[in-house]
């Protein structure tokens, strides 16, 4: 399998940050899910997870990410959408719902959002749905709804915004651009998977300040 084309879709990668620390954690891989999930838990430790530390998860609604975060970190974890990723599926959906009004409505719906009223919302994008017999890929406000009201407990920004924690997944998108893209994703460059793994591992060591702590161990052993 060549990287080249394939191995952004497979990677998976995350970070963890204390409140009020500057310092973030960074674990990647391209592993089955229980992997990232664990690359998690190890970040998360690193970073200063404790048994009585609660837990601010941001994802981008895939459900084997929800389910990582609460097996790991149990009842002391709440799950947050990413406010930026739910905004692209409302940006296609105004589109359809207000046509060269989509500015007003956006506004409209992210004040509701950082508000606590997403069933708002959600009541908005019902009004507008498209017909049963329009395609899928043909029909945004119906994907729009679907995602929110599939994951009815994860828009909850104001809780967030008011204990000042983030509701969008800005460092990992950041970590992802340069940490891995910019050595792993440049022009002719091919491989496999399993020649990528250790790459990125030497990467994340890397950003993570454990370069040397790595080498002194390999040459201690």
């Amino acid at each position: 399998m060549k990287w080249k084309s394939d191995w952004s879709r497979r990677l998976e990668n995350s970070a963890a940050q204390q409140v009020g620390k500057a310092r973030a954690v960074y674990a990647a891989t391209f592993g089955a899910p229980e992997q990232p999930g664990r690359k998690w838990a190890w970040a998360a430790r690193l970073a200063g997870w404790a048994l009585d530390t609660k837990i601010h998860g941001i994802g981008d609604g895939a459900e084997w990410i929800e389910r990582q975060l609460r097996e790991i970190f149990g009842k002391d974890a709440e799950y947050l959408i990413d406010y930026y990723h739910l905004l692209e599926y409302l940006a296609a959906a105004a589109a359809l719902i207000a046509p060269g009004k989509q500015k007003n409505w956006m506004r409209t719906q992210k004040s509701r959002l950082k508000k606590g009223q997403h069933k708002k919302v959600v009541a908005a994008l019902k009004k507008e749905i498209e017909p049963e017999t329009r395609p899928d890929e043909e029909a945004p406000v119906r994907r729009a709804w679907r995602y929110m009201t599939n994951r009815p407990n994860a828009f909850n920004y104001h809780k967030a915004l008011e204990k000042e924690l983030p509701i969008g997944s800005g460092m990992i998108e950041s970590s992802h651009g340069h940490i891995l893209q910019s050595r792993m994703k440049q022009n002719g460059m091919a491989g496999t998977i399993e020649n990528a793994e250790p790459m990125v591992q030497l990467r994340v060591l890397r950003a993570n300040d454990q370069w040397q702590l790595y080498w002194n161990s390999r040459t201690a052993a």
